[in-house]
């Protein structure tokens, strides 16, 4: 959710422009624990009509002084979801907004 506040601002009509989870994948790699820092990597991989496909790399962050011996942040899961464009109101899906569109093709990987 913290992403589509930035997406599309607080003021956005979720019951009109919202979206269900139509398909969620993760693969857990090494546990993230409590203190943790982590960092999360994401990218648009595909955008439908009216759905769009978003993958995610959780990272922990490597909080160790840098030198020449250590390795950087450590893959702990990643994942895939399937968001459907859906109008609650009307109980219909529909094309993916406009201003969503836009955005998310900032986030295609290159």
């Amino acid at each position: 959710m913290h992403f589509f506040r930035h997406l599309v601002g607080g003021a956005w009509d979720w019951n009109v422009h919202g979206i269900l989870v139509a398909k969620n994948e993760i693969e857990y790699l090494k546990p993230i624990h409590l203190n943790d820092k982590i960092r999360i990597e994401m990218v648009c991989e595909h955008i439908g009509t009216k759905s769009f496909t978003l993958s995610y790399n959780i990272m922990r962050v490597n909080t160790r002084l840098p030198d020449k011996h250590e390795g950087g942040d450590e893959l702990c899961s990643r994942g895939r979801s399937v968001l459907v464009s859906f109008n609650h109101q009307t109980k219909t899906t529909e094309a993916v907004p406009v201003e969503w569109r836009q955005k998310l093709k900032a986030l295609m990987a290159v």
